[in-house]
């Protein structure tokens, strides 16, 4: 420990302070923001880091597409005030606004309640068919699996265990895919949250 502390120099620790004291006002505002909504408003709102994420992306994407970065910023501004659902939206559309190869859906309805979740999955698969997207989603509620997409592939443990696709996933149910799992994994399902969707 005395090596290291030895081995600091003051100048460079100097140098750092500038970054160091952003940061530390960037985290203070947004545990402000935290505290906030829910000490003060009394509402359990702890999505300032999706706020963040989103007025970021949408602000990058405003630039790439030569608006003007000030109006970049109000506009991503306003985007990080949208609800979850609203923001989830909005991500969904900037994703497709130049037609991507392969469009990546990462749980991108985990954090919703089921009625915006709908929505988002509705919207989704009106994109993905005008857009005729290859669209990977991943996701770990069965009745989503299912209900979405021409192809379901479930793993386990990093490994494909099932591929079903055509006539055979439109006759799917939950309790047949899970009986299907548990038959080629040899071992039972064990996640409330994936069967009860």
């Amino acid at each position: 420990m005395a090596g290291y502390l030895s081995s600091l120099s003051f100048l460079d620790l100097a140098g750092r302070l500038p970054a160091s004291v952003a940061q530390g006002l960037f985290w203070g505002i947004m545990a402000l923001g935290v505290y906030i909504t829910f000490r003060i408003l009394d509402i359990a709102d702890l999505t300032v880091d999706g706020t963040f994420a989103t007025g970021g992306a949408v602000s990058a994407v405003l630039i790439m597409k030569g608006v003007n970065p000030w109006l970049a910023v109000l506009v991503a501004l306003v985007a990080g005030l949208l609800s979850g659902g609203q923001r989830q939206a909005l991500t969904l559309l900037m994703a497709t606004l130049v037609k991507p190869k392969v469009l990546l859906l990462d749980e991108h309805t985990a954090a919703l309640d089921p009625k915006t979740a709908e929505k988002v999955l509705k919207a989704t698969d009106r994109i993905v068919e005008e857009g005729k997207l290859t669209t990977i989603m991943v996701t770990h509620n069965m009745r989503d699996a299912i209900a979405h997409g021409n192809r379901l592939i479930m793993m386990n443990d990093g490994k494909v265990v099932l591929d079903i696709k055509g006539e055979e996933k439109k006759k799917l149910t939950v309790e047949k895919l899970l009986h299907q799992f548990e038959v080629v994994s040899g071992e039972e399902f064990a996640s409330d949250k994936a069967i009860l969707g």
